[in-house]
């Protein structure tokens, strides 16, 4: 079961220009990462809604067709981390078996990095919905997979002042 396809004639207004992976430093870019737009700059491929995927996936990018399905049903926040994440897929090119966790590790940090580049604006959300996981990825528009790999790879610096924050407002 397969739903409705998207173009790149879907979008309408600017278009952000990101490069395939991003050094750490433009990750930090206050506007934000904006998948939809992203994938909008490769017109030769297609999004698909697709009802099943296998292994419990909410994405799949098929390089043979240039194509990435996305499972039916999903939330905004889970269809934008998953989209962010299979365009690392698509923009690393395929990946031989053996390095296949390599691969899903490599981009699953970089699409929280994309999403979530601000430590303290994660930080003041954390805060605000005192540490609850759910509630805080639902308003950073993130799924709560991307916010924990965010949080679990932070550099030490990051780590400590976020920390640090914590403690003083959840006292």
């Amino acid at each position: 079961m397969t739903g409705p396809e998207w173009s790149r004639s879907d979008l309408s207004g600017p278009h952000h220009m990101f490069p395939a992976m991003l050094p750490r430093v433009a990750c930090r870019d206050h506007r934000g990462h904006h998948p939809w737009r992203h994938i909008g700059l490769y017109p030769d491929w297609t999004i698909k809604f697709v009802g099943r995927l296998p292994d419990g996936r909410l994405g799949l990018t098929i390089h043979a067709s240039k194509t990435i399905l996305i499972l039916a049903g999903l939330t905004q926040a889970q269809r934008r981390s998953t989209l962010c994440h299979e365009v690392g897929h698509m923009l690393r090119g395929p990946a031989s078996v053996c390095r296949e966790l390599y691969e899903e590790s490599l981009v699953e940090r970089q699409a929280a990095r994309l999403l979530l580049p601000s430590v303290r604006r994660v930080g003041h959300a954390l805060a605000y919905h005192h540490a609850d996981y759910k509630k805080t990825a639902d308003d950073l528009w993130t799924d709560e997979n991307l916010l924990n790999v965010r949080l679990s790879t932070l550099p030490p610096k990051d780590r400590e002042w976020l920390r640090h924050q914590m403690d003083l407002i959840l006292l």
